[in-house]
């Protein structure tokens, strides 16, 4: 389903996805490394985030990087 792409996770497994610590992350977020999402001012990510990142895209994704993307976060590339 399209679903997995919109999941959400915490500020902390989304450090342990992308085997960093959390204060790393805090600091790729202030400098407008990594996207994040903020409801009620706690910090959460969609997996597209960590992934556009760790592909070096930064925050601004053109419809390429974002097709890319999708594929490596569909399911059929997910050991589950």
């Amino acid at each position: 389903s399209r679903m997995s792409n919109k999941k959400i996770l915490t500020h902390k497994l989304a450090a342990e996805n992308l085997e960093i610590g959390q204060s790393t992350l805090y600091r790729l977020v202030r400098e407008g490394k990594v996207r994040a999402l903020k409801p009620g001012g706690k910090l959460m990510y969609r997996q597209e985030f960590l992934t556009a990142y760790t592909l070096g895209f930064g925050t601004r994704l053109t419809a390429s990087q974002r097709a890319q993307i999708a594929l490596l976060d569909s399911p059929s590339s997910e050991e589950e």
